[in-house]
């Protein structure tokens, strides 16, 4: 997590900067990424890029994205050039020699940020992307990727942010009763019975171990008992094990819309 968000200086932000028709934008100043809450989806991985524009600028030394200086780094030029444009292949250079030739040449920029002319008076440059549709997917992938590790145990992070013992015993409480409703695909019961139940059918989980956390956790949901740490580590126990159990149940699919769906 550390790595994807540039050794720890980028942030997101939902809904809470800027204004106007953009359903996401990126803050150089800020480090930033801030996606609007209706319309941002599907525009992470494209503002992601812009901060990795940014923080290779910042290393590189020069004053903005990099992207807008490549001439500076000759290797991140040879990138762009690589990503944009392709040489004609024998094909089209035959083709080009037979067809009436422009008084004018076309100036090529190699990859030393050096300019040169083509012997054939076409450039090198005139067809962008067709032959790199390699990009679409691995693009796909990457966005997969940064929603994957931003979204991995959202709900858990929340837990520990909770400063209040009985609001991370509770909030734990909802993870785990979350996940064994997300498995079983219906709502259950908030019933010591049937809970302990579920635990040793689904996730094989002896009553002998869960059943004394359920009853100490529906006299704290229910009643006027107050959790101990002990209780906490004992229920944080028994939510690993349901979320790990869960997860070997699951296919690759599977696994990425619990974990990226509900935040498990």
């Amino acid at each position: 997590e550390k790595d994807i968000a540039y050794q720890g200086t980028l942030s997101i932000a939902f809904g809470a900067r800027g204004s106007g028709n953009a359903v996401a934008h990126y803050e150089p100043l800020r480090k930033v990424i801030n996606l609007t809450k209706m319309r941002g989806a599907g525009s992470l991985a494209h503002e992601w890029w812009h901060g990795l524009d940014d923080y290779l600028g910042v290393k590189m030394g020069v004053k903005g994205y990099l992207s807008e200086h490549p001439r500076t780094y000759p290797l991140f030029q040879k990138l762009i050039d690589t990503m944009k444009y392709k040489p004609q292949t024998p094909e089209q250079d035959s083709t080009s020699q037979q067809e009436p030739q422009p008084d004018t040449q076309t100036d090529v920029q190699d990859g030393t940020g050096q300019s040169s002319e083509n012997q054939n008076g076409a450039g090198t440059r005139e067809e962008m992307l067709s032959g790199r549709i390699w990009i679409i997917p691995v693009s796909a992938a990457l966005a997969a990727l940064c929603l994957l590790l931003f979204a991995r145990r959202r709900k858990w992070r929340n837990v520990r942010m909770q400063k209040d013992l009985r609001n991370k015993y509770l909030r734990l409480y909802r993870i785990l009763y979350q996940m064994m409703e997300y498995d079983r695909k219906k709502p259950i019961p908030e019933d010591e019975e049937e809970l302990c139940r579920i635990l040793k059918e689904t996730y094989h989980i002896s009553n002998k171990r869960s059943r004394k956390i359920i009853i100490r956790l529906l006299e704290t949901a229910f009643g006027n008992r107050n959790p101990e740490k002990r209780d906490l580590k004992e229920l944080e126990k028994l939510c690993i094990s349901v979320r790990e159990k869960s997860m070997a149940s699951k296919n690759l699919f599977q696994k990425f819309l619990f974990v990226f769906g509900k935040g498990f």
